[in-house]
């Protein structure tokens, strides 16, 4: 009897015949629902290298650029929706990735959260960037 997967493959009839033929490959997956962050990602830490040989960060990066190619503009100038990134910055154990490091310093990151989210700020850092558009910030009426 084989181990059970940590892995779980939802997929109907002739997906899973493919999957089962020709193994799970890279171009046959659409999405990935991503952790946002914490101890979340420890589930899933390691997926993305795994199914794809890259960082999700590589992809999503890429991906962006190509959905706004050309609209930079409209979407920073839009009359209602204002652009808010939130970025982490990893500190301590969390500077650096590595098989044993990353893991260990989210282990650490869930054990200090469970203390206080205040603790966090000694394992990372949040900024937030917004665009500089002094547009109005409501829809106007018609």
């Amino acid at each position: 009897m084989a181990p059970p997967s940590s892995l779980i493959v939802k997929a109907g009839p002739t997906a899973l015949a493919t999957i089962r033929h020709e193994g799970l490959r890279p171009e046959y997956v659409a999405v990935i629902p991503g952790a946002a962050g914490g101890t979340k990602t420890l589930g899933i830490i390691g997926l993305d290298s795994a199914i794809f040989g890259e960082m999700v960060s590589e992809s999503a990066h890429n991906n962006t650029r190509q959905l706004l190619a050309g609209y930079e503009a409209a979407v920073l100038s839009h009359p209602t929706y204002r652009l808010h990134v939130i970025a982490s910055r990893g500190l301590g154990m969390l500077t650096q990735q590595s098989r044993l490091r990353t893991p260990a310093g989210f282990a650490l990151a869930a054990m200090v959260n469970a203390l206080g989210r205040k603790h966090l700020r000694h394992l990372a850092e949040r900024m937030r960037f917004n665009d500089a558009c002094t547009c109005p910030t409501t829809a106007p009426t018609a």
